[in-house]
């Protein structure tokens, strides 16, 4: 995009229609996730699904093997290990199991389809691609909620309008910010801050105000996890 203009191609259609996919189901199985287990776990397992677009790369992009890779992959490990050793405090239920499995799909596929896209187009229609994604994930959920949810829709928009607002805002809020620290950071410093920073606030959040009780053991667990997304990201 240029001077506000975009500049269409219809070559990104695929694109765009396979990010959407993926990136309604990261949606849909991150709010199903949360719903029925821990939020703390669902926030690592979207972190942790960085190393799908990370091995896309390796083996389909053929990018070089970055040095952090392997200990965080390490790292990444033993968090998990260490969360559900012996996990009587937070117990995860088949049921939250399969939606944090396809939370991960789709959050790491999406993360790869856009990936291919700016490796295929050499950079350019990231912004033509990201809003023709986006439109479409909106219309495909709007219609979704429609057949499935109609009875509900009002009674939610009513009681619930404000959480939506406040989401938007926030999330409205933290991509002004990505755009504007990336023209004043490097991305090897940005991204896993910003990855590193989320991980660690759903950790506070859903401690403090959704009183999760994590033993000892998962809140080592959790620490390592995000030094593990650090490295991922790095």
């Amino acid at each position: 995009m240029t001077a506000g203009k975009l500049e269409w191609n219809p070559a990104i259609i695929p694109y765009s229609v396979a990010f959407a996919i993926f990136f309604g189901m990261a949606i849909v199985f991150g709010t199903f996730a949360v719903s029925c287990g821990p939020l703390s776990f669902t926030a690592l397992v979207t972190s942790y699904s960085l190393i799908l677009p990370t091995f896309f790369g390796l083996f389909f992009l053929k990018e070089s093997l970055r040095f952090s890779l392997i200990p965080g992959l390490i790292l990444l490990f033993l968090s998990i290990y260490l969360i559900n050793r012996k996990n009587e405090t937070i117990p995860v239920t088949p049921r939250w199991i399969l939606y944090a499995v396809l939370l991960f799909i789709g959050n790491g596929s999406c993360s790869a389809v856009q990936k291919l896209q700016q490796s295929v187009f050499k950079g350019e229609y990231k912004n033509e691609f990201m809003f023709l994604a986006l439109v479409l994930v909106f219309t495909a959920l709007l219609i979704l909620t429609l057949l499935r949810e109609r009875e509900e829709l009002l009674p939610c928009l009513k009681c619930g309008w404000w959480m939506g607002l406040g989401y938007g805002v926030v999330n409205g809020l933290c991509n002004f910010l990505t755009i504007v620290l990336a023209n004043c950071l490097p991305a090897s410093l940005m991204f896993p801050t910003i990855s590193a920073g989320g991980v660690v606030a759903t950790f506070f959040v859903s401690t403090l105000f959704y009183k999760e009780k994590l033993s000892r053991q998962q809140i080592i667990g959790f620490a390592i996890g995000a030094v593990s997304v650090v490295l991922l990201n790095l």
